[in-house]
């Protein structure tokens, strides 16, 4: 029973770059997370919630995951973000990488912008002092980019000025809701899915892949000249999948992260304890483990075969499920640790860098082709069994 709060909080808390200060941070998670204008964070910021609203001074960065974001406050470090809509008004000392379904950026970022959404908007007054990355299905770039714009979109409107080079993809297979089938952007009668504005100012070259003619309004300035590369059905299916798997990526990256620095806060000496002994007795754990994984599914079934016996088979359902995903997040912040300690010692008893490096490493490593899938599940394995020793101690 002491552990049940571990759970709840596993339930409730939501959400590549390593964060600046992971020695100093703060922790929020609510239905609501409002920093106010008059307050200022000295450190990271991690906050999940359905609504985030950041109005105050934020020195470090600001890793966050909701439903609304809405960062109107000076940030000193890096903005990573995911929700249904994201806001960022404030100015950002590093960088911004946010993902959604509706991201409006109108700030100063000293850095890069890297957005992923249905629709993504830079605004008039907004300026990104490096590149700026989008995947988008509609993509309205309004403001300033230093150097580069790059990545692809459904749609693209362009009236901002661009350092640099563009180099984007268009245009995408959609359904069609009044005729019922499949059209490619780029045909007749969305011919004009990538639009340079009239007041549009473009220093280097525009490269792009379409099925369909840029147009260009009268008055738009193009340094470098425009090349354009037909794209065919079968790149474009496979450009989605990619942007799709791609935001998802990060976002997963994001979430693990989020919720690991929760549990780290909160119960690092326990997590501290399970990790520095799953070295010593590996073979042990993992043959637990993958006892317990193989016997939980006879467990639930045959709770299921009565009428009382279902609500329990839901709870072990869910408990089940957050145990996978806390066995992995162990094995990703042991990886983390055994890795400051060979290149960077100075850090080697930091659980939040462990953590950080831990998550990124460990999501590359179960992500290679044909053997990720059983890496993934040695650790499943190997994270159930250090955890039932660890309460069975």
């Amino acid at each position: 029973m002491k552990h049940l709060s571990l759970i709840y909080a596993f339930v409730f808390a939501f959400a590549l770059t390593i964060p600046s200060a992971v020695s100093a941070y703060e922790i929020m998670a609510d239905k609501s997370v409002i920093i106010p204008a008059d307050e200022v964070i000295d450190g990271n910021l991690y906050a999940a919630g359905s609504n985030i609203s950041v109005d105050g001074k934020v020195n470090g960065d600001v890793i966050c995951a909701g439903q609304a974001v809405v960062i109107n406050g000076d940030v000193a470090g890096s903005v990573i973000c995911a929700g249904q809509s994201v806001i960022v008004n404030g100015a950002v000392g590093g960088s911004v990488r946010v993902a959604g379904n509706s991201i409006n950026v109108e700030s100063n970022i000293e850095q890069n912008l890297m957005a992923f959404g249905a629709s993504v908007i830079l605004g008039e007054g907004a300026n990104v002092d490096w590149d700026m990355m989008i995947g988008a299905a509609f993509a309205d770039i309004k403001g300033t980019i230093g150097r580069s714009l790059h990545g692809g979109a459904n749609n693209v409107s362009i009236t901002g000025k661009v350092g640099g080079n563009v180099d984007l993809e268009v245009g995408s297979k959609f359904k069609d809701r009044d005729n019922k089938k499949d059209i490619a952007l780029g045909n007749k009668k969305n011919e004009n899915n990538f639009i340079i504005g009239k007041n549009a100012v473009i220093d280097g070259l525009v490269t792009y892949k379409s099925q369909s003619e840029v147009s260009v309004m009268s008055g738009a300035s193009i340094v470098g000249g425009i090349n354009r590369e037909e794209i065919k059905n079968k790149e474009i299916e496979k450009t989605n999948f990619i942007y799709a798997w791609l935001g998802f990526y990060i976002y997963s990256i994001l979430s693990t992260l989020l919720i690991g620095f929760i549990i780290v806060r909160l119960w690092g000496v326990q997590i501290r304890k399970i990790v520095d002994g799953m070295i010593k007795n590996a073979s042990g754990m993992i043959g637990k483990g993958a006892i317990i994984m193989l016997l939980s599914p006879v467990v639930l079934l045959l709770c299921l075969v009565t009428i009382i016996g279902i609500p329990v088979a839901l709870v072990l359902m869910m408990v089940l499920c957050i145990g996978v995903f806390v066995a992995k997040l162990l094995v990703g912040i042991l990886i983390g640790k055994e890795l400051l300690q060979k290149y960077w010692s100075k850090n080697k008893k930091s659980l939040g860098w462990a953590l950080v490096i831990g998550v990124i490493v460990s999501k590359i490593i179960f992500s290679i082709p044909l053997i990720g899938w059983l890496l993934s599940l040695v650790a499943v394995f190997w994270g159930i069994g250090a955890i039932y020793m660890f309460n069975k101690k």
